[in-house]
């Protein structure tokens, strides 16, 4: 789990998006591969699709 903060600025947003594929679990199930696409939805979830 990653928690950042609820301000809707570009640093938050980019923060929010980077995070989670910084978590070794998630560097793990990538193995090497970019995500396709990172969904944000401020102040709920993360959705990294492979």
């Amino acid at each position: 789990m990653v928690i950042y903060g609820n301000d809707d600025g570009p640093a938050v947003k980019e923060t929010a998006e980077g995070a989670p594929l910084a978590l070794p679990e998630r560097v793990r199930s990538l193995d090497g591969k970019s995500p396709e696409r990172v969904i944000v939805v401020p102040n709920r979830i993360v959705n990294v699709v492979v």
